[in-house]
């Protein structure tokens, strides 16, 4: 399978999944991003740097990636960030040496609250006015 063959089949599979997901390059580009993932800022083409805005203050993951292609397995990991759970997923791709699905589960619903909050301080701050 060719890396646009894997493209076009990350696309159907994952656009419209709930949660931001990523096909990632064993170097840490991004090959593509589904539509949550290209709304919090991912974009195909740079870097992951593997730190999720939705987890402040939190370590580096690239080195999942590495780890899920050199395995030949599933890397997953619940992280604890300070505004609620994310289990955090790397797959590699069969018949791929360098591409990576990511994914975390739980960051929609951080997302979605700092948005309510922001709202929420919006309005006050015209109410202010």
């Amino acid at each position: 399978m060719t890396d646009t063959a894997y493209v076009q089949a990350f696309d159907l599979m994952w656009e419209l999944f709930d949660e931001p997901a990523l096909l990632i390059d064993r170097d840490n580009t991004i090959v593509a991003a589904n539509a949550v993932a290209r709304r919090l800022g991912s974009r195909e083409g740079e870097p992951w740097t593997g730190v999720s805005p939705a987890i402040t203050g939190s370590e580096d993951w690239t080195n999942h990636v590495e780890h899920a292609l050199t395995a030949r397995t599933a890397v997953s990991e619940v992280i604890l960030g300070r505004d609620g759970p994310v289990t955090a997923y790397w797959m590699p791709l069969p018949e791929s040496i360098d591409l990576v699905v990511h994914f975390g589960i739980g960051i929609a619903a951080i997302m979605e609250r700092h948005s309510t909050v922001i709202h929420a301080q919006a309005r006050k701050i015209r109410h202010a006015l």
